[in-house]
């Protein structure tokens, strides 16, 4: 993803909007690979860069993660380290969930004080002091939590304050403790319950989860499943605030309306018209927003994640509206950005007064947070004229990135489409006379073209990677990065003659010839290179009619079986190349675009390996 945003503003949004699977919800449901030894496969996990980190975490622990697209499975035969080591941990504060799963099945894990987000202390006390509740024996060295113990014990487990990702935790380890364990003050958020339904469907005892007791009946081992991830509540709450602010008319399909109830609620009191039915929410802006007051509170109050994007609309409110933030300090760093652009916001301690102003001005603004990098989008999108947001990274960590995949029409489209089928990408029809399919969870964009078209495309950035024959790239020479063979297609270019001339012919003696070819680059070399003087008649199609008309004696043209040269009474002479499919890349997005040009090209390569291709 750029370092920077350019949003030109003040265009109503249209149209619709599949929600992603949650990554809140994915993280937590990986780590309960680490509670045994069968696999668990999750079939709409989310290419984001956090996720990523956790796989990679994982892995250093001793997992075998097996990634297709959007299914991921898990499996940790045997732990084979503690250690959750800084670099990674550093990067992600939901690394910690490791920590329960490895202490309740290994015995011991050493994890890394967790990094993450700016927005507050954020401290993991909870989760230490409910593992020594579980009999964990809890050290702090070298910045790095130890924990140890031969086997936990279930406990009554209260709480200070209420923690997702605490509770999470507390949850895994107890779930392989001896005996019960109570956690009072659990954290309610749909997350908590999808990871208790991962959980049970494994084996496990789990009662109450989605309410603030849950109870956990402790088991010997666990097993494998299969999982489906709950939606993320987030995203749909940004992008029907994303509709709202723009006064756009925007569906979102694939949540659930009870996981935003607060955010539709509030909403609804500032104006905005919704229509909610199963898995889908419509929004309709008004011209503008009513004000509103709004306090952030554990699910199922309004969710602290929803408050700069809910502040970023009550900026354009008729009116005064008020926030209070209760979760976490320092999350109104967004608000200074928001008075560059126009905004009326005072702030002191954990309460934010807005005074609408009728709109926003663009201008050059600094994202602090995700969330605050939402709202100042979310803003630009509204605002009069042209907004650019920089540091942007915080996106780039959790959003999707957007690629654009060249692929061919013709021979080899069978075969990029098993293997992008094989990627878990979805959305193409083959059939449709579109040209342009995009695959909204896998953030790819696929253009339909003629072979000789893509490298041009590829060249001059309208599309980012493509899939295209060796031949094409001999024949044209594109200025592109070829990283990878994928092995199907496979071809070769020949020299072809009539047979009642082959059967008097010496190749040998050859000092001029005339051919027909769509390889006219090719064909040129080929014979220059062996001294012999050429006449190139360049055609598109119907080679082999050449010779049987008189318009040439001889043809260069790519053969797969030579079936069609023998049906016309042609016989090859020499071979010029051999092609198979190849990925092609523009150089440009190979540097900007970098993790995930070279992650879909690892996930082809891992695929084409491991069908043999």
């Amino acid at each position: 993803m750029p370092a920077r945003l350019v949003i030109e503003g003040g265009v109503p949004l249209r149209g619709s909007v599949a929600v992603s699977a949650a990554k809140n919800a994915a993280l937590p449901a990986l780590t309960a690979g680490l509670l045994t030894v069968e696999p668990l496969v999750f079939t709409n996990v989310p290419d984001l860069q956090d996720v990523r980190t956790m796989i990679r975490l994982l892995e250093t622990l001793g997992a075998a993660v097996d990634r297709a697209g959007a299914r991921v499975r898990v499996r940790v035969e045997r732990v084979t380290s503690e250690v959750a080591p800084y670099e990674l941990v550093s990067t992600m504060r939901a690394s910690v969930l490791v920590l329960g799963p490895l202490v309740a099945r290994h015995g011991t894990a050493r994890v890394a004080l967790p990094g993450g987000c700016a927005i507050g202390v954020r401290p993991i006390d909870q989760h230490l002091k409910g593992l020594t509740r579980l009999g964990a024996e809890i050290t702090i060295e070298n910045g790095y939590v130890v924990a140890r113990a031969s086997r936990l014990k279930g406990a009554r487990i209260a709480t200070d304050l209420v923690t997702v990702t605490g509770t999470e935790n507390l949850m895994m380890a107890a779930a392989l403790a001896e005996g019960t364990t109570v956690i009072e003050n659990a954290a309610r958020e749909p997350e908590v319950v999808d990871l208790a339904d991962v959980l049970n469907a494994m084996g496990a005892r789990i009662h109450g989860a989605g309410t603030v007791r849950i109870e956990i009946e402790g088991v010997a081992d666990l097993g494998g499943t299969t999982h489906t991830i709950v939606p993320d509540r987030i995203e749909a709450g940004t992008v029907i605030v994303a509709g709202a602010i723009t006064g756009g008319d925007v569906t979102v399909t694939g949540l659930v309306p009870d996981h935003v109830s607060a955010v539709l609620a509030k909403l609804e009191e500032c104006g905005v018209a919704l229509e909610v039915g199963p898995g889908r929410v419509r929004v309709c802006g008004p011209e503008r927003p009513r004000p509103a007051d709004v306090t952030t509170s554990p699910f199922p109050g309004f969710p602290t994640d929803m408050q700069a994007q809910l502040m970023t609309l009550l900026g354009l409110a008729d009116g005064q509206s008020r926030v209070t933030e209760t979760i976490f300090e320092n999350r109104f760093m967004h608000a200074a950005e928001l008075v560059r652009m126009g905004a009326s916001i005072e702030t002191e301690g954990s309460t934010a007064i807005i005074r609408g102003v009728p709109f926003y001005q663009g201008a050059p603004v600094m994202a602090s947070d995700l969330r605050a990098s939402a709202a100042l989008v979310l803003a630009g999108l509204a605002a009069r004229g042209r907004t650019e947001v920089s540091r942007v990274y915080h996106l780039a960590a959790r959003m999707r990135e957007r690629l654009t995949l060249a692929l061919p029409k013709g021979r080899l489209l069978d075969g990029a489409l098993g293997l992008l089928r094989e990627l878990g990408v979805d959305g193409v029809d083959a059939e449709s006379r579109r040209l342009i399919f995009t695959d909204t969870r896998r953030g790819l964009r696929m253009l339909f073209l003629k072979p000789a078209d893509i490298p041009a495309y590829v060249t001059y950035g309208a599309a980012d990677l493509g899939i295209v024959g060796r031949d094409i790239l001999l024949e044209q020479e594109p200025d592109v990065y070829e990283p990878l063979d994928l092995g199907f297609g496979f071809c070769r270019l020949v020299v072809a003659e009539p047979r009642e001339l082959w059967e008097r012919d010496d190749p040998a003696k050859w000092s001029w010839v005339r051919v027909a070819t769509k390889y006219p680059r090719m064909a040129e070399r080929y014979f220059s290179e062996r001294g012999i003087q050429v006449e190139i008649v360049r055609l598109d199609g119907s080679i082999e009619l050449a010779p049987l008309v008189g318009l040439a004696e001889r043809i260069v043209d790519l053969v797969q079986s030579g079936e069609t040269l023998r049906v016309n009474g042609l016989v090859e002479v020499a071979e010029i190349a051999r092609s198979t499919a190849r990925v092609i890349v523009n150089r440009a997005s190979m540097k900007t675009e970098h993790a995930a040009v070279t992650g879909l090209i690892e996930e082809m390569r891992a695929r084409t390996t491991k069908v043999g291709r």
